[in-house]
This record gives structure tokens, C-alpha cells and sequence, in this order.
């Protein structure tokens, strides 16, 4: 898990600043009351407090300073592969976790604490506190929890797939019960009577598709019958209708004729005007043109950005104001849901005491004992609904305060190199002022605002096309419309009567237009009837096939059963030969940090079995010591090795951060050197965060944060 950023607002003593990571050494340093442990206490709660259900004292001591309400924390990181977002709302109790590019979201507190863990590769918050979080003078604090820890290593020790190795065995005996069920239900299918009736039903379905070919043959020639007639029909109506044709082609030839002749002559006048412009524009170089309109967008564009930056900003601070509002109302309905429940309660035992006075006294006024039950039942149900609602508005605003937040500091990067670019161009300009640009590009906009005028109206004009091609039009439109003219002359006498009688041929070519369409649906059904008969080849061959089939499935089953034995033999085989020595790694991985921190001064570390208390080979006099025989300095060394051994072998290939909040109290400069080149070799493989007042600069850090004093009023 990487951590590449956290946004807190309102907690303890910050009030809104955004802090960004590096994967490998972070060091925060400051002075004392500069915020170190806030913020590391922040990171901490951000990752594993679940605001649902938080610590006791939680809220006194995560309040911020002046304030009513809590605050908020919003962390991103990197895990498994993916970027995700983790706001935990502390005034209203409420997670969200999500993907960055939106492919999930999970808003339940406690599925979100149990991906957390997942992540980090440890069981709980008690094992997180004694192996990746350091508090001031807390380095021994491993041996706190030994008993959490020496239950996660006990697992590790025993292999640590037993629980998958156990659900395989169960899916193979299931699966060979099943086998051997289906194995007895085929061995007595299909006899000799289910045979018989099944060539019987072959009979009456061969019987079924002569008499549906006799009548689909009866069906195609009606059909025949009635499309001559249709295509006789069909053919007179278009007689009549291509003299229609004729007559409306020559009316549109006529409109269009006109319509581009005026168009040719508006044309003309746009293209004199075109060309005083063009004069006009001559006195300015084609590189002062590019230059003075470059740099003139370039200075709309950085307006427009700062007054996006401003109303986003505006919109912002509203929309917040309205999720807290939203997160209050959501706290004080989860608050009240307990009064649903009490309602609800006395509701239901009014009703069955209103029942029982009802059926066993016999008293009339039991009715309105049942009613004032019901009256409470419906008030708890509207009492959980409102629950319901406000969760729902809750996160709604949630979503939309994320995005506008990113769309801001979108906006505010984009409105920082619109500026500097604004200023590159101003220099290449040579002008001294903005007020000299703008009326230098007003005089010159004005023209190519009309000359861009101009050409776009003469563009529409002739609808993208040059003039010789609506010339060339004019000249086809003249000679279509006579064209059309003579053919209207030279149309037969008959034509014409065929012409009048149009409506009711038409009417004639619908109604045969439908009776033909029922046929055709009525052709497809037997079709598709026979296709059926078809594609069930229901014959003796096909019965014997399956009987066939049926033979080598039950061969197939035995097969699969015997493999089945068999691999469950050799999965018992091998869990049984399937123990890691999980301490003697533990041992060996302390030993080697240990020596990196000494600067080989110690290189050996045993641990006991039950209770994980270390001891150190003294090489000097050939025996181990326990912490009590150690200087204060070298039992720091001792614990962060441990700590750090622990992480590698019981997070199992997860490499969850480690937080040290000024734990070398006692180190001296020269143990202290150790002590940072074993940090630097943690850093390698996990991210590290460093809380100290150091003001040393050989750091060996990958980024420094450096907090200033805050400063407390009376």
C-alpha cells in the first residue's frame, strides 16, 4: 500500500491543509506543537478509525480547536494495483470508499475497515499499533500484543492455505458424492416402453408434415393469384403517378431556378466587399497577425480560467457548508432510527394486547388499543424511511463535493501556465503595455471579424460549392425544366385518364397489398412449423445414438471419479508435508536488520516461543542477552529490527507503511547513522513516515515536510 495523499480538515489543530507522500522515506519534521504527531495521529485515522463507530474519547480528541463540529479526512492511495479514495465524514459518521476512475465504490464502515486490513496484510488495529505505528517511546510496545501476534505467526507456521487446502477437500468430496448420484440415475434410463412411445410420436410426426406440405402448397398459389394481381395494379397507379412526377419537377425546377439566380447575385456583392478588406488587411505582417491573435486569446483564456477558479472556488465553499449541514441532519436521523425501534416495539405489543382484550375479554375498547399500535407501528416506519432519505442526499452531495474539489485544482494548474504563456507572448510582442496590444488587435480584429463575415456569408450562399458549379447548376435546371415540359406534351391521351382514377386504384393496391401480407405470415408459420419437424431428426438411428451417448457418459463419470480419488490423495499428501519454520525466518530477517542498524556490532536475535520476548548474541562473551542486559539506545535498534521483521513475515507479501513519531529518543549521533541507513533499506521496500524535530540535512529522505510553528492565542 503507497499513500500518496491526505486532505484534513478540522482535526485537533489543523484546519484545512492537503499533505502529498512519496512512496519510499518521508520525513516530517518540525519544532515542538508544529503539528508532527496531529498529523501522524490524522493518517492513522484516516486509515483504521471507523467514524460509525469510533474510540471512546474519540470525538473530545479530534475536535479542532475552536470549532463545534468535527472535521473530515480524505485519503488517497495506491493498492493491488489501483488508485482509491478513502473520505471518512467524523461529524456524521460516515465512510466512502472508491476507485479513482469510478469502477467501485464501497460505503459501508465496516466492509471498508476489513478491505484496509486486507490491504495491509494484518489482523487488527492491536497487531497495526505493535509492528507499522511507532508512537513517542513506544518502541517496546511489540511485546504488548504478543499474544494477537503470536496467533498470526502460529497460523503462518501451520501453512498459512490451510482454510483454502480444507475447502478444496470438501469440493471434492462433494463432487464425487454428486458423481456417484448422477452415475445411479443413468443406469436405469430409457427403457424399452419409453422407446416404443418415442416411435410412435416419430409416426404421428411424419403424418403431422404431409398435411402441413399439402397446405402450404394451397397457400403459395393463392399468393401467385394475388401478386398478378397486385403487380397489374401497381403498374397503372405508376403510370399515373409519373405524370405527377413530371408536373411537380417542372414547379421545382422554376422555384429553384429563381432561388439561384438571387443567390448568384448577392454573391457578386460580397465578393467586392471581400476584396476592399483584403486590401485593408495587407498592413499588417503575417507574423505580427499570428502574434498579436495569439497572444490576445492567450489573455481571454487567462481571464476565463481565473473567474472559473473563482466561481469553482465560491461553489465549493457553498457545497461543503451544505454536506455538513446534510452530514448533521444524516447523524441526528441515525441518532433517532433507535426511536423507530422503540415504536415500533410498543406498537406491535399495543396491537396483540388490543387482540387479546378483543378475543379473550370481550372488550369493545380493545379496538382503539389496536389502532393506537398501528398509529405507533406507522410512526416507526416513517421514523426509518427518514433514515433512509437523508443517508441517501448525504451521499449524493458527498460525490459532488469530490468532483468539484478536483475541478478546481484543475482549473487552478490551467490557470497558471495560461499566465506565464500570457507573459511569453506580451515579450515577443514588443509592447509596453496591454491597453497598446489590445488597440493594435481591435484595428486589426475588426477587419478580420469582417472579412470572416463576409467569407462565411458568401460560404453559405453557395452552400460550400464554387461558382462554376452553381453556374453549371443554372444551365441543368433550365435544361431539366424543358425537358420536363416536352415529355408532359408528348404523354399518351391515356395517361392522363388513368391519372383521374388514382385514389381508387390505390385503394385496390392496399386492400390486396394486405390479404397478400396474411398469406406471406401465414406461408411463414408452416414454414417455420416444418422447419421444427426438421430440426428434430427424432429417428430410430437417433435413438440408438443416444442410448450410445448415455454408455460412454457413464464411462465418463467413472473416469472423472477416479481422478477426483486421486486428487484428493495427493492434496492430503501434501498439506500434511506443507509446514513453514515461520520463527527462525522471524529470527533470522531481526538478525539482519539488526546488523544494518549496529553497523555490525549485533548480527544474531532469538525469540522466545511463547511469549516473543528477544534476545541478542553478545559475540564479546559468548552468550545472549535479554533487554534488561542492553544500553537504551541498542534496545530501540533491537525493537525496530523486530518491528520490521514482523511486518515481513506476518503481512505474507504486504507491505503496509510504517509510522515512527520521534522514537530515538535515546540513540546517540553515532547509533543514529545505523539507525537511518536502516530506514533508508526499509524504505526500499515499503513507504516510511518519519515524525522528528532532526534538523540534521543528511536525511536520507526521498521527501522532507517541513510543519512550522502554530500559533496558539489565549
Amino acid at each position: 500500500m503507497i499513500l500518496r495523499r491526505l486532505r484534513v480538515r478540522r482535526f485537533k489543530g489543523i484546519g484545512n491543509q492537503t499533505f502529498t507522500f512519496s512512496p519510499g522515506l518521508n520525513v516530517i519534521r518540525g519544532p515542538n506543537e508544529s503539528g508532527k504527531t496531529t498529523l501522524m495521529e490524522a493518517l492513522f485515522a484516516g486509515l483504521l478509525v471507523n467514524p460509525a463507530q469510533p474510540p471512546p474519547d474519540f470525538a473530545d480528541l479530534a475536535r479542532p480547536w475552536g470549532e463545534p463540529r468535527l472535521g473530515e479526512l480524505i485519503l488517497e492511495f495506491e493498492a493491488d494495483g489501483g488508485a482509491y479514495l478513502l473520505r471518512k465524514d467524523l461529524e456524521a459518521g460516515t465512510a466512502l470508499l472508491q476507485r479513482q476512475d469510478r469502477q467501485e465504490s464501497v460505503d459501508g464502515a465496516r466492509e471498508i475497515q476489513q478491505r484496509v486490513f486486507e490491504w495491509l496484510g494484518l489482523p487488527g488495529e492491536g497487531a497495526f499499533r505493535s509492528t507499522a505505528y511507532v508512537g513517542q517511546r513506544e518502541l517496546a510496545r511489540v511485546t504488548d500484543e504478543r499474544r494477537l501476534i503470536g496467533a498470526r505467526l502460529s497460523r503462518v507456521l501451520n501453512g498459512g492455505g490451510t482454510e483454502d487446502v480444507d475447502a478444496a477437500l470438501r469440493w471434492l468430496d462433494d463432487r464425487r458424492r454428486a458423481l456417484e448420484a448422477a452415475g445411479a440415475k443413468t443406469a436405469d434410463r430409457e427403457g424399452v416402453a419409453a422407446l416404443g412411445a418415442r416411435l410412435a410420436d416419430i409416426n404421428r410426426k411424419e403424418d403431422r408434415t404431409h398435411a402441413l406440405w399439402s397446405e402450404l402448397r394451397a397457400v403459395g398459389r393463392q399468393l401467385e393469384d394475388l401478386e398478378r394481381q397486385l403487380a397489374a395494379r401497381t403498374e397503372q397507379l405508376t403510370a399515373a403517378e409519373g405524370r405527377g412526377q413530371l408536373q411537380r419537377r417542372v414547379e421545382a425546377a422554376e422555384r429553384e431556378l429563381r432561388e439561384t439566380r438571387d443567390l448568384l447575385t448577392r454573391y457578386e456583392k460580397h465578393a467586392a466587399t471581400l476584396v476592399d478588406l483584403e486590401a485593408r488587411l495587407k498592413t499588417f505582417t503575417d507574423q505580427s497577425q499570428a502574434a498579436l491573435q495569439a497572444f490576445i486569446q492567450a489573455r481571454r483564456t487567462a481571464q476565463g480560467l481565473e473567474q472559473a477558479v473563482v466561481t469553482g472556488r465560491q461553489q465549493l465553499e457553498r457545497e461543503e457548508a451544505l454536506l455538513e449541514q446534510l452530514g448533521t441532519r444524516h447523524q441526528r436521523s441515525r441518532r433517532g432510527a433507535g426511536i423507530g425501534l422503540v415504536l415500533s416495539g410498543l406498537g406491535g405489543a399495543a396491537a396483540i394486547t388490543g387482540l387479546f382484550l378483543l378475543q379473550v375479554r370481550g372488550l369493545f375498547w380493545g379496538w382503539a388499543v389496536v389502532a393506537a399500535g398501528i398509529v405507533l407501528v406507522l410512526l416507526a416506519l416513517n421514523q426509518r424511511g427518514r433514515v433512509g432519505q437523508t443517508g441517501h442526499q448525504y451521499r449524493r452531495q458527498e460525490q459532488r463535493v469530490l468532483e468539484l474539489r478536483r475541478r478546481v485544482e484543475a482549473a487552478q494548474g490551467q490557470l497558471r501556465d495560461a499566465d506565464r504563456e500570457l507573459q511569453a507572448k506580451l515579450s515577443f510582442l514588443g509592447a509596453d503595455s496591454l491597453d497598446a496590444v489590445e488597440r493594435r488587435f481591435s484595428t486589426y480584429m475588426e477587419a478580420v471579424h469582417h472579412q470572416d463575415e463576409t467569407r462565411s456569408a458568401m460560404q453559405q450562399l453557395l452552400g460550400g460549392r464554387p461558382r462554376e458549379r452553381v453556374l453549371e447548376r443554372v444551365r441543368e435546371l433550365e435544361a431539366e425544366q424543358a425537358e420536363a415540359r416536352a415529355a408532359l406534351a408528348e404523354a399518351p391521351e391515356a395517361t392522363r385518364a388513368v391519372a383521374a382514377s388514382r385514389e381508387r386504384l390505390a385503394r385496390e393496391s392496399q386492400t390486396l397489398q394486405k390479404e397478400a401480407e396474411a398469406l406471406r405470415e401465414r406461408k411463414s408459420r408452416l414454414t417455420a412449423m416444418l422447419e421444427g419437424q426438421r430440426d428434430r431428426p427424432e429417428q430410430r438411428e437417433v435413438i440408438e445414438e443416444q442410448m450410445a451417448a448415455l454408455q460412454r457418459q457413464q464411462a465418463r463419470a467413472a473416469e472423472a471419479l477416479e481422478v477426483l480419488t486421486f486428487t484428493r490423495r495427493m492434496l492430503e499428501e501434501a498439506r500434511r508435508q506443507s509446514f513453514f519454520p515461520a520463527r527462525e525466518l522471524l529470527e533470522r530477517r531481526a538478525g539482519e536488520y539488526l546488523r544494518v542498524a549496529t553497523r555490525g556490532g549485533y548480527q544474531k536475535v532469538a525469540l522466545d516461543e511463547r511469549t516473543l520476548a528477544p534476545k541478542v548474541w553478545i559475540e564479546a562473551v559468548r552468550a545472549w542477552k535479554g533487554p534488561a542486559g542492553l544500553s537504551q539506545g541498542t534496545v530501540d535498534q533491537l525493537y525496530l529490527s523486530l518491528r520490521l521483521a514482523l511486518l515481513d513475515v506476518i503481512c505474507q507479501g504486504r507491505t503496509p507503511p510504517l509510522f515512527l513519531d520521534e522514537p530515538f529518543v535515546h540513540v546517540d549521533p553515532e547509533r543514529m547513522n545505523g539507525v537511518l541507513a536502516l530506514l533508508a533499506a526499509a524504505a526500499r521496500q515499503r513507504q516510511v513516515f518519519l515524525f522528528t524535530a532532526w534538523q540534521r540535512d543528511d536525511l536520507p529522505a526521498d521527501q522532507i515536510i517541513t510543519l512550522p510553528v502554530r500559533q496558539i492565542s489565549a
